[in-house]
Parts: structure tokens; sequence; C-alpha cells
């Protein structure tokens, strides 16, 4: 099953009719440094999240190509740790063998590590199929 993305706000726990239907197909992963008790997620794992410093970093940008591109890069060499790789694996293993996993954040955002590091699961899925 291919790994989905979605934004936070989309499962607040508050406005249940907000949240997306079919929801009780997937399984919820928030990919952020923060959990609010708002979330709906079923998992909340931080080392898929960029380091504080490489967050702040973006958000205090202009968020040019040329910023997205260094935050990019900083964000993939982070990746490369013992566990955020062991969890990218388990991600991969999971979305293969069936599971709908939906990848949160908070950004609304297009330019997010959310969409990267699906990247990153799906290259593992397939390199492991």
């Amino acid at each position: 099953m291919p790994v989905k993305v979605g934004c936070a706000s989309d499962y607040n726990k508050n406005h249940p009719d907000s949240i997306r239907k079919k929801r009780d197909e997937e399984t919820v992963v928030l990919v952020a440094n923060k959990r609010y008790g708002w979330v709906d997620c079923d998992e909340h794992i931080t080392e898929l999240a960029p380091r504080i410093d490489t967050q702040d970093e973006w958000k205090k940008s202009k968020m040019t190509p040329h910023d997205w591109k260094k935050f990019s890069s900083k964000y993939t060499a982070e990746m490369k740790s013992t566990k955020s790789l062991k969890a990218i694996r388990d991600l991969g293993e999971r979305s293969k063998n069936g599971e709908i996993i939906r990848l949160l954040c908070y950004e609304k955002d297009n330019n997010c590590h959310r969409y990267m590091l699906k990247l990153f699961i799906d290259e593992f899925s397939l390199a492991n199929a």
C-alpha cells in the first residue's frame, strides 16, 4: 500500500466531522516534534521529524527554492541516523504488508518533510520488494 500524507488539522478530535472518511482504515502517524492532544493519531514518531533547529531555520527563512534545498539536504542527512532509518524501514515493511499509513504534521504547505519522508519510505519498499 502506498504511504499517504495529510495535515494534522484534518484529524482534529475537537471537530470529528472534519476527520477524514475511512479514518478507521488507516494508521495515522504524526511525524512532528510536538504532539498536541487534539490530534487524532495512532502513533507519534519524533525520530522522523526534522530537528528543531533545522525546522526553525526553514521557518525563519524566506522559503525560497534555495532555502528549501538547504532544508531538504539537512533533513535527508538527519534521516540517516540509526533510529530514523529503523523507523523508515518499519513503516516501509508495514506499508509493503498492506497497512495504509498516513503521515501527518502541522504544515499545510507542500514544502514539508512529510513528502520527503513518504519518498524515503516508498524507496525502501521498492528496494525491498
